[in-house]
């Protein structure tokens, strides 16, 4: 699960002209702290039994792709029981919790993200 930032042209057009690298340093700078803030929900939502399905819960880079930059909130790879968990199964009813903490924290963490952004813009461009 991811929040998307999409359609702002004059952030697009002001993140090309600063290159990729530093486009790349900008968007998971200003996206980090909003994806901790859905960890944090979710850990807090999760149930426990051993506790390895909240200690899996972790912020991390996407995978590499010229078309997007992201962070994501997912589970480790090893824990299979998360998806159980969160959809339940024939003889366990769902207990979300991935995608309730995405949900509220969706509309301002875009706002928090887009205001960040901006700022790292005009730094960058200071810089210059």
């Amino acid at each position: 699960m991811a929040i998307q930032i999409t359609g702002i042209k004059d952030i697009d057009k002001k993140l090309t002209k600063l290159g990729a690298k530093v486009t790349k340093k900008i968007l998971r700078k200003a996206m980090r702290p909003v994806m901790k803030e859905v960890q944090k929900t979710a850990k807090s939502l999760v149930p426990v039994d051993t506790g390895n399905l909240k200690k899996g819960i972790k912020v991390r880079s996407a995978k590499r792709s010229r078309k997007y930059i992201g962070l994501d909130v997912r589970t480790d790879d090893d824990n299979f029981i998360a998806k159980f968990v969160e959809y339940g199964t024939e003889n366990q009813s769902p207990q979300p919790f991935m995608r309730p903490a995405f949900d509220q924290h969706e509309k301002p963490g875009k706002e928090k993200a887009m205001d960040t952004i901006r700022q790292l813009i005009e730094d960058e461009a200071k810089k210059k």
